[in-house]
């Protein structure tokens, strides 16, 4: 629009320059016509001078010259005051009839841009609920399966201190003496056996039913795929579906565990990262939008960074050692731009390397901290702006 009112501006002063150019060949024409008044009028007195006898002709017919240069000269000026004033009502209406046209297409593109705005908004608001949604259920799923992992844990250990009780009362009772008799031949009988016995055994087979669990969660945690094998031709739409079922066995398999949850708890970090990174891919805001419906009206689950991190610190509340989890977290906050945590967690992690020795993997994150503190310390001069 701006282009457009330039262009209206320079025709303009086009025009305006086309006016004055008129209005100064209508000056030169009027001196051209003085002049030649003035040669007139030098040529009429030396013809007075000449012939005094004739002066009264003369000067009838100079006086009627005159007259009807007089009146040429009004005729003259105007159409050409005319002209002028055609030509710079044209230039008035012209520019008038440009503002307005600037106007109705400034009102026209302020109301898309609104219409646009609010439809973002709109997009932006509903990602967010589904995301708050998302991140509910997660925390209440993983949360429920917590709390199963842990009241069968109490179990287990009341089972182990009822079984070491037993075991006591047995080892202090009394051995009573056999007599031996004469020996006879009796019937077999039918062998008696105590019910505490029996409970005690099937204490003792439990644990081991509950190891054989725990190794088909490992063996579930090992079959997850980190990075799943992407085809070429998939649509966007089909990897949402994918990380929406991984997402889903992920928090299925947390609730059904009766171990250590810690592998599971990355892995579902991992999986909400991995669709965040997948939606912030998607540049076309046609596209993401129909992302963003789909994932509305069929109850696929998204990702996000916030759920990502709430994961990986469940896990980190298993294992506090786990260098590779503070240091995937504070590289979500530096996605996030937040500075501040990605120098905290990055650094404990490079302090879990420096007390495992691992050399390797300490150069790296002293490497990422100098890129945090130079990307957030030295651009605002605080700390972890």
């Amino acid at each position: 629009m701006q282009r457009e009112l330039e262009k209206m501006r320079v025709e303009a002063q086009a025009m305006t320059k086309e006016i004055k150019q008129v209005l100064d060949d209508q000056k030169e024409i009027w001196k051209q016509e003085t002049a030649a008044l003035k040669d007139s009028l030098v040529e009429a007195r030396a013809e007075m001078d000449s012939a005094k006898v004739d002066s009264d002709a003369v000067l009838q017919s100079s006086r009627s010259a005159f007259k009807v240069f007089q009146q040429e000269k009004i005729v003259t000026m105007a159409d050409s005051q005319a002209k002028s004033n055609a030509a710079m009502l044209e230039a008035s209406n012209t520019f008038e009839i440009s503002q307005q046209d600037y106007k109705q297409d400034s009102k026209i593109i302020a109301q898309n841009l609104k219409a646009g705005i609010k439809e973002t908004r709109d997009s932006m608001k509903r990602m967010q609920k589904g995301q708050k949604r998302d991140s509910k259920n997660s925390r209440r799923d993983v949360l429920a399966a917590l709390n199963k992992a842990k009241n069968k844990r109490l179990a287990e250990l009341k089972r182990g201190s009822v079984r070491k009780k037993l075991s006591k009362k047995k080892a202090l009772r009394p051995k009573r003496k056999r007599i031996q008799k004469p020996k006879r031949i009796q019937k077999p009988k039918p062998e008696v056996v105590d019910r505490k016995t029996i409970k005690i055994k099937e204490i003792e087979k439990k644990p081991k039913q509950e190891k054989a669990v725990e190794d088909e969660a490992e063996l579930v945690v090992a079959s997850l795929p980190d990075a799943p094998v992407k085809s070429s031709e998939e649509s966007p739409q089909a990897k949402l579906s994918r990380f929406s079922k991984n997402i889903s066995s992920l928090k299925n398999n947390l609730k059904n565990t009766n171990g250590n949850p810690e592998a599971l708890l990355a892995k579902l970090g991992d999986a909400y990262l991995e669709a965040q990174r997948f939606m912030n891919s998607q540049t076309d805001t046609e596209e993401r939008q129909n992302l963003l419906d789909l994932s509305d009206n069929g109850d696929l689950l998204l990702g996000s960074y916030e759920q990502a991190a709430w994961a990986y610190k469940l896990a980190l509340t298993f294992n506090r050692k786990n260098a590779e989890t503070h240091l995937k977290i504070g590289k979500i906050y530096d996605e996030m731009e937040d500075g501040r945590n990605a120098l905290m967690y990055t650094k404990l992690a490079h302090q879990i390397f420096k007390r495992n020795h691992n050399s390797r993997q300490m150069e790296a994150t002293q490497s990422f901290i100098d890129l945090l503190t130079t990307k957030y310390e030295n651009k605002s001069g605080k700390k972890g702006a």
